[in-house]
Parts: C-alpha cells; structure tokens; sequence
C-alpha cells in the first residue's frame, strides 16, 4: 500500500487549507483507493479524525522523519506557502523552531536527503521581499520534480527566485488552478446549511451577502481600512432594504489576531451597526459546510482567497478584497478582475457599487459560469493526476549510511531542542515564582515592621521574654498545670521535668542538627549487596524499582523483568517500596532470586552512592512508577553511568485523579520522559500521550507466564462443553471503584435476567472493600471468592464460559494493558471487555460499551459454543507466541542493547 506524506497549514482551523486538503484526499482517493496519507498538522488528532488518515505534529520532527522513513512520495502544499512577511531563519530546516518558508521547505530538502520523489502541489508563491527568501523558495523548487502552482503570478515570482526553466532536468512546472476548485459537496450538506441558518434565525428566503474579512496590518493597518469597508457596506445596506450579511470567519484560531476572523467581523458588525440584518456565524467546521453556506448567498465579499473560489465553486458572484496580491490574481485567471477592488481602502460608494453589480447579476452569473466551474474543476483534478504519475516511478531503496547519519542527528538536534525549550520553561516558571515571592516578600516586610512598632507588639514581647526567659515561667507552669491537672499532676510532671535535666548532657541542646547518614543497616545492606555482584561474572547491572517486595510467584512486569534479566546474567538490585522503616520486610541485602537482590527504597535512597559507584560495563536504572523521590536518584545515577530506562505502564495521572496515587506529580513525571535514555509503553495511548514530549517511545506490552499459569492447563476452558442453560462469566484481577464499573456490571445482571438469560458472575480479586454491600442484590448470582493466587486459576475457570474485563469508560482505563488477557486467552475463554476500545484487535475479544451489547454477545456466545474458527485458532496462537514475558522482554533488551550507543 504506498504511503504519501503531506505537508501544508493544516490542523489550524483556516477552511481554506482544510479545503485545500480534503478536496487533495477525496481527488487521490477517487484515482487510487490503495493509498495511506500521513498528513502534519497543528492539530494532529482532528485532521486525522476528519479524513481517516494519519497524521503528524508538525514541530514533531521525530515523527516526521518517522513519516518519511514510511513515504513513498512527499507532497508539499497546496496553498500560499511561500512568503517572508515575518521573515527567515535558514537555521531552522528540519527544527522545531522553522516557520514558513523553512518549515515548508523541509520537507522538499528531506525528500531530497532520503532519495524521495517530491511535488509542490497547487502553491502560491509570494510576496518574497528579500533575496534570502527568493533563494531558499528556489532550492525548495530545485529539490521537487514535479510543481504546480495556481496562478501565473507565482510563476512568474518563481521566475525571479532564479530558477532555471531551462535545464531543469526533467522536472515539470505547470500552471493549475486551486485543488478547491474540485470540492463539492452532496445535497446533505446544503440541507445541513439551511438549518443551520434557520437556527440562527436566518429565513430561508433571506437575501444574503456572505462576508469573509480576516486580520490584516502589512502596509495598511486594520483601523484605517476597515471603516472603509464598513461604510461601502452601510451604503449598499442603505440602498437594498432587504439584504442582509452573514459573516464568515474561515479562521477562528485564538492563538493571534492573524488567525482569528471573529474578532474582525465583530468590529466590522459593531462599525455597520444594524444588527437586525448581521448574522454571525462563531465558527465553520468544514470546507464543504463553508461552501454549502456560500451557496445559500445571493454574493460573496471577501478577502480569505477561498471564500471566492467557493463563491465560483457555488456559481455565487463574488467581489475581492485583494490584501495580498493573490486575490486579484485568483480572480484576473477566472475573467473577473472587474469584481476585484482596487485596494483595501476603497470609497464606499465605490465598493457598494460593485457589490450591487454583483448583486444585480446575480442570476446571470451562475448562468454564465457553469462552463467555468467545469473547467476549472477538471484542470484542478490535474495536480492528483501528477501526483500519482510521480508516485508510480517512485522506487525505494536501503538507507545508505549518509542518510542514516543524517536521520540520526536530526533526531538528537530534535531533542537537543526540546530539552533547551523545556529549560527555558522551567527558568521562566521560576523567574516568575520569584518575582512573585520578593513581591509577597516586599509586602510582608512592610506589614511586619507595622506590626513591630505597635504598642500591642512591644507589650507581647516583653510578657513572652518574662514567661520564656525567668523564674517566672515556672510560676506559670505551676499554675496552668494545678489548674487542669491538680497537685497530683503538678509534682508528677515536676519529677520528670528534673529526670529529663538531669539525662541531657551540658551543652547538647545548643549543637546544630548533622546531615543525615545511612542508617547502618543500610550501609550493611549495600555492602552485601557489592561484595555478592562484584564476585560474579555479569552481563551488567539493572536497578530496578518495584512498587513491591519480591515474590518469585507474583505475576506483575516488574517481578518478571527482573527474573528475566537474572536469568541473562546480569545482576538485579531490587528495590522494594515501603512506606516506613517500620515496615517487616524479610531477605534485606538477601538474595532473594539467582543474581535478584533485594532492598527496601529508604536504603536504598539513604545509600544512593554506595550503588552509583558498582562496576560494571552495561548499567541500567529501570523504574516503572515515576515517584517523585527516584528522579533526583535517577540523574545521579546517570551521571554515574547508568542508563535511565523509563517504562510507562499506567496513566498515572488519571490514577492520581481518582486517589490512586496520592504521590503523583505531573512535571515529575515528565521529567522522567524528557530525561530517560530509553522508553517503553506498555500500549498505544500511553504512546500517543507523551508523543509531545518524545517520538522514540517503544511499544513493550505486558505478558504471561505460561509455567506459573500451568503448562498443562493452556486451553483447558476449549476443553470443556458450554454450560446448559446458564451462562458463567469470570473476572480476576482489581475491583476498585475507580475503575472497575460496578454499575454496567449489575445492569448486565438486571438485563440478563429482563432476557430469560441464566447468568451467574465469578469473581476473584481485591480492593473493593465494601464487596459484600455491592453484591448483596445479586447474592444468588454472584459469587466472591477474594484472592486465587495465578497458579490456582486453573480450577475456578474451568467452570466458566467466558471471561470480562469490565472497566469504567475514561483515560484511566483505556491506556491499561491488562496481564489478565494474555491469561484469559491462555486458558481458552472468550473475552468481553468494556472500558478499553484497544483490546478489539485482540482474538476471541469483542469489546462492547453498554449492557445490551454484552448480554447480546454473551448470547451469541452461548448460542455458539465452544466452536472455534480456524482464523480464531491461529490468530490466538500468534499472539501467545509473542505475549511470553520471556519473549516481551527478548524484544525489549535486544532493542534497548542495539540502540546503547545513542546514550554514549
């Protein structure tokens, strides 16, 4: 399936661009339907919502050059993409500080430095008012084999850039109209218009102006050219009683005043001043919505350069606006220069004559145009037809060392970036916390000294020197003690004022608090822990952190990471979570596993240097809960040479939002993204979530363990007959509110039964502590038997017919990958989940998200049996295979052993 890679001013709410794209999509699409789009954008998540394609940050650089790894073909454009208005930087290609022209122009140079076929697609080019501008717009053009651009204008700028028609060497430059001249829209969504307007109290008959203004201060500043247009537009008013005007913001992005046309329309409506006949629209949410709306006006003003080309679209006559010499170019290639004002500040009977020109002719102009839409729609499908033509003699070959050097250092010029950029976030988020404290300092001081010359101060002073300083505090003691105590407490608490004297000795109580030091147990403990891995032969040294003690049998990652490392000869430091000294914890400094030794977290942070100092060639700091006391101890471990080894197994952040993780902090955890050597996700959305901060984040999901499980029990639920007449559904694993959901649970229960459906629930598990009032309902159907430990499963689900996971809907849930389905599809049940959409790839699943969808599934399934597809049986197989955590963590180390030079 080729893939096409295309860049423009996408994802930043201008319906222009989006115009541009999607009539690009819906033209490649309708000639090759085999096509994967990866488009960048500003907002990567709706563009990719809105044309099911993919899409890409556009100051990602990583996951750009991920993109065009993946490329068979590189597009840039369409659109005016190549200006200088706020200048150039030529330092910026390939960073995340380029902007127009440099961000624009990296994709022709990557496509270049990986040997990728490139097109320009429909672009506008200009003004370009510096030399350095026309230089870097020509290598940009150099580097492309194929250009369109959509007007003469542009080429004959191009031409001035110094590009070279002549020996071009086989390129093609043409001369094509704009790709939105080949948008349409369906009969629905001029229906979706019309009662949108009629919502906003437009009559459906109304005589309508569409006005399409937008910001604009370059030579001629806003307030001197918009009362301008005011005033032509009050006169035409004036002079046709039933017009009225729906202003249509093609931009609505509050990022600037350049990019956010509501705040121009509103002054340009406050300016008319007749709001009976002024229609707002806040915001237009598609292109093809955009031009069913200019459909329904009699006339469209505009300065956005696609609101006239769906004016033309819609056979709507338009009048331009020209801010920028594209305007009237656009409309000077279609024959209707005469629609197009002079400049910004036309009179106003001037410009109110040429809307009523417009407006007079309104009928004879969609008469008169339609041979023109139908050109111009046929030679805008022309820039699809290049693109495709290019893409079929593209030819992909191996990265030769040049372009993988070069891959690599964009990469870590990239990070190198992100890194400066989160400093100076950091300085300035500090620069600003002080100046607020010397301001609360400053307004503290003077409130103290008020209160230090007040009569009231001086005489609390001198009582506290009398009660704190004299015999007379011991008078006060007296008193206050006889009167709560008696004068049985009074000689009482005289014995041991005399005792505690009396064991102090002199001086000590004046000696200045020591720096705390480790404790001797933990100096012993790291001793021992040295002296037993400086004795063997090591492949290196994993710290690993664990929100637990050691137990051989606990099926949790971390307990199998380390056993799986162990195994390969490295030596493992385990360092267990407790909350206290306090806490029993047995084998400290112990060998608890071959090469596993294990600590508990106080020691460990109270002896941090006496395990930064062990030696060994390969040194791995691995946490998998980011609490805020590992950071320091991870950077100075990494200056000690270890590598920092992050992997992010739960959405922390929503778990803290529910009470889960009280020790939680955001910029902590960010800081462990930013600053680890490596990176693992145990699922895509974790992946996507931190996809801002890092683009090399791997993807290592969780597993099973086929011998703690039971070798012999692997598909014992495939062995067993259907029950009769009733169905048993099983669930192991947390019960805690937070995320299990109670609720669709029971109204499983409740429909089940309303559908003569015999269910019973089997749970094991932990943390609902008011298990009992929850089930008590349902005590008949529902059965509680606490904790199993894994080794044990085996004989509760051989009496089940299918196996839940029943998640509350949210972010918590839905980055979770759950062990419990790898152990599910080990023992051969079928799975119904809800609250986690991911796991629909998985086999034998089907994920459902309300009730009547699981009780329809549950009586399907029962209605089917326990038959299992050929395609079901491999596919269950495959996913086994790979899900062993010997073999998750087989890929995890070859991966992070490979790429270790990158952290050199």
């Amino acid at each position: 399936m080729p893939t096409i890679l295309i860049g423009g001013y996408y994802g930043a709410g201008n319906i222009g661009d989006e115009a541009i794209l999607a009539a690009m999509v819906d033209e490649l699409r309708a000639r090759h339907s085999d096509l994967t789009f990866i488009v960048t954008s500003w907002e990567p998540e709706k563009t990719a919502g809105d044309l099911l394609v993919e899409a890409v940050h556009w100051k990602d650089i990583n996951g750009l050059l991920d993109a065009a790894l993946r490329a068979d073909l590189i597009i840039l454009g369409g659109g005016g993409l190549f200006f200088d208005y706020w200048g150039l930087n030529p330092d910026t290609y390939l960073r995340k500080d380029s902007w127009d022209i440099t961000a624009y122009g990296s994709l022709p140079l990557l496509a270049e430095l990986l040997n990728l076929p490139c097109m320009i697609y429909a672009i506008g080019v200009g003004p370009l008012k510096t030399s350095l501008a026309r230089q870097h717009t020509r290598l940009a053009f150099e580097r492309s084999q194929v250009a369109t651009l959509r007007d003469k204008e542009s080429l004959e700028l191009l031409a001035q850039t110094g590009f070279d028609f002549e020996s071009r060497r086989g390129r093609i430059v043409e001369v094509l109209p704009d790709p939105v001249f080949s948008l349409s829209i369906s009969s629905q969504d001029e229906e979706s218009a019309t009662v949108f307007l009629k919502g906003c109290g437009v009559d459906e008959n109304a005589q309508l102006l569409g006005i399409s203004l937008r910001y604009w201060d370059f030579g001629v500043a806003l307030n001197e050219w918009l009362p301008c247009i005011a005033n032509g537009l009050r006169e035409f008013f004036n002079q046709n009683r039933q017009a009225k005007a729906i202003l249509l913001p093609f931009q609505a992005l509050g990022d600037s005043s350049h990019t956010n046309d509501v705040v121009v329309l509103e002054k340009l409506a406050g300016l008319i001043n007749m709001p009976e006949r002024i229609y707002l629209i806040p915001k237009i949410q598609t292109p093809y919505f955009a031009q069913a709306l200019i459909k329904h006006c009699r006339v469209v003003l505009g300065m956005r350069l696609h609101s006239l080309v769906m004016g033309i679209n819609a056979g709507t006559p338009v009048v331009g606006l020209p801010y920028d010499p594209k305007i009237k170019s656009i409309l000077e290639s279609v024959g209707l220069e005469d629609f197009c004002c002079a400049s910004l500040t036309p009179e106003a009977n001037v410009l109110s004559s040429k809307i009523q020109k417009a407006w007079d002719t309104s009928g004879e102009f969609r008469l008169n145009t339609r041979s023109l839409q139908e050109k111009l729609n046929r030679d805008a499908k022309k820039n699809a037809a290049f693109a495709l033509d290019l893409l079929s003699r593209s030819q992909k070959n191996e990265l030769q060392f040049p372009q993988q050097f070069m891959v690599q250092q964009a990469r870590q010029l990239f990070q190198a970036d992100t890194s400066l950029a989160q400093a100076r976030q950091i300085n300035q988020a500090l620069a600003e916390q002080l100046s607020s404290s010397e301001r609360s300092a400053q307004n503290f001081s003077a409130r103290l000294a008020e209160i230090e010359g007040s009569s009231f101060w001086k005489i609390a002073k001198l009582y506290y020197r009398l009660m704190r300083e004299t015999p007379a505090k011991y008078l006060y003691y007296f008193y206050v003690t006889w009167k709560y105590e008696g004068l049985r407490g009074v000689l009482s608490k005289s014995v041991k004022r005399m005792k505690t004297a009396l064991s102090v000795a002199p001086g000590s109580a004046f000696k200045k608090k020591k720096k705390i030091l480790a404790s001797p147990e933990a100096i012993e403990a790291a001793e021992a822990v040295k002296e037993a891995l400086s004795g063997r032969t090591l492949n290196g040294i994993a710290i690993i952190t664990s929100a637990f003690v050691f137990n051989e049998l606990y099926n949790q990652r971390v307990i199998n990471l380390s056993k799986y490392l162990a195994g390969r000869g490295w030596g493992v430091v385990y360092v267990a979570w407790r909350w206290s000294k306090s806490e029993d914890m047995l084998s400290i400094g112990k060998e608890v596993y071959k090469n596993i030794f294990q600590v508990p977290v106080d020691m460990f942070l109270e002896n941090l240097e006496a395990y930064s100092s062990i030696n060994s060639g390969q040194k791995y700091f691995i946490t998998e809960f980011p609490h805020p006391h590992f950071l320091p101890a991870a950077l100075k471990l990494r200056r000690s040479g270890f590598k920092l080894v992050y992997e992010i197994i739960d959405e922390w952040e929503e778990f803290h939002k529910v009470g889960q993780a009280s020790w939680f902090n955001k910029a902590v955890e960010n800081a462990f993204v930013v600053n680890a050597n490596f990176l693992t996700a145990v699922s895509q959305p974790l992946i996507e979530k931190f996809s801002g901060l890092r683009r090399d984040i791997h993807l290592s999901p969780n597993g099973y363990t086929p011998s703690l499980l039971g070798e012999k029990h692997r598909g014992i639920s495939l062995k067993k007959r259907m029950n009769q007449g009733e169905f048993h559904l099983g669930y192991f694993g947390h019960l805690t509110e937070s995320w299990f959901d109670w609720d669709f649970l029971l109204k499983v229960l409740d429909l089940a039964g309303e559908q003569n459906l015999k269910l019973y629930i089997h749970l094991i598990g932990y943390g609902e502590p008011n298990i009992k009032a929850k089930i008590e309902k349902y005590s008949k159907q529902v059965k509680f038997y606490g904790k199993v430990h894994p080794s044990k499963l085996y004989e509760y689900v051989t009496s089940w017919d299918a196996a839940m996971i029943c998640f509350k809907s949210g972010k918590l849930s839905e980055a979770v990958d759950p062990i419990k389905i790898y152990e599910y599809l080990y023992f051969g049940l079928p799975v119904i989940v809800k609250g986690i959409s991911h796991l629909k790839t998985f086999p034998l699943t089907q994920v459902v998200v309300d009730e009547k969808q699981a009780v329809d599934a549950l009586v399907s399934l029962q209605a089917g049996g326990r038959r299992l597809s050929a395609q079901d049986s491999t596919a269950r197989e495959r996913v086994l295979a790979a899900s062993i955590w010997e073999q998750r963590f087989t890929d995890l180390l070859e991966i992070m052993e490979n790429e270790k030079w990158m952290f050199l």
